[in-house]
């Protein structure tokens, strides 16, 4: 099962990756370090909401939006192993 946090730092990479902005150039926008986008992006670090919000203004990504998706991955997530039983009940 995917994380929200795998699949939150897995949106914003692909959102950067697909726009063609490199590591370095979305830092320089954000005003950080290049370190920065590396460590969330291999979820070394977590964006707490006001950084994710300026993340996803950088990329040009409607930020209520990414959350939904996230919502959705989340129920699907967790409606999918509700379905399986538990092993520890044998």
């Amino acid at each position: 099962m995917k994380s929200t946090l795998s699949s939150l730092s897995w949106i914003l990479t692909d959102a950067r990756v697909r726009k063609g902005i490199r590591q370095a150039d979305l830092a320089r926008r954000l005003g950080r370090p290049q370190s920065f986008v590396s460590n969330y992006e291999r979820k070394i670090r977590r964006l707490d909401v006001a950084e994710f919000l300026e993340v996803a203004e950088a990329l040009e990504l409607d930020a209520v939006q990414v959350v939904a998706d996230l919502r959705q991955t989340f129920i699907s997530d967790r409606d999918f192993w509700a379905r399986i039983p538990d092993r520890d009940e044998n």
